[in-house]
């Protein structure tokens, strides 16, 4: 249904496609992990973001294909969002623990795998630490959200890749939902 296809500008001051949903869609992202999830657009004080519901993996994720042929070996990168935990029965707002890795507690954080031709296949290659760009880096604000953020260095393997793959709430506990906003990865 409503199929487009249309050339995008190769423009390179902004890696993320629909980064803050102000035309209250989901365009160009997905979810991945279960097939049991569900992406929603919702509105946060006036401002739409997109929530991932129904997740019964802590691999269940918010996804987007982020521009090729813009990361540059050994460039740095700030990679951002506003990101917001939710219960999902009361629809209230849950706080995590920033130093956790692993267990009830663990905040969200942005990944990029990075996708490069290997002959037969496409392989998807980790080329950052288990393909982590961002953590979180504050607390809770008042309006419910928090940033998760971080600088990181391009890669040859995100240099060269068919396809690199942003995935956002990576590690959150399943059952959690998991709302963003403002998506960003820009040169510095």
């Amino acid at each position: 249904d409503n199929m487009s296809m249309s050339l995008l500008p190769m423009e390179c001051s902004e890696l993320v496609f629909n980064s803050d949903f102000a035309l209250g869609n989901s365009r160009f992202w997905s979810k991945d992990g279960s097939a049991a999830s569900l992406l929603e657009m919702q509105e946060f004080g006036g401002n739409s973001a997109l929530r991932l519901t129904s997740r019964s993996s802590t691999s269940d994720s918010l996804s987007l294909n982020i521009r090729t042929g813009c990361i540059a070996e050994k460039e740095r990168y700030l990679a951002s969002a506003k990101v917001r935990l939710l219960e999902p029965k009361l629809n209230t707002v849950l706080e995590c623990d920033r130093n956790a890795r692993n267990g009830r507690n663990v905040c969200p954080r942005m990944r990029i795998n990075s996708f490069v031709d290997i002959g037969l296949l496409t392989g998807e290659v980790a080329s950052h630490p288990g393909g982590m760009i961002a953590d979180m880096d504050h607390g809770v604000t008042d309006d419910g959200w928090f940033t998760v953020s971080g600088v990181f260095v391009g890669t040859r393997q995100d240099q060269i890749a068919e396809r690199s793959l942003l995935l956002i709430g990576f590690g959150v506990r399943s059952g959690v939902d998991v709302a963003v906003d403002d998506v960003s990865i820009t040169p510095l």
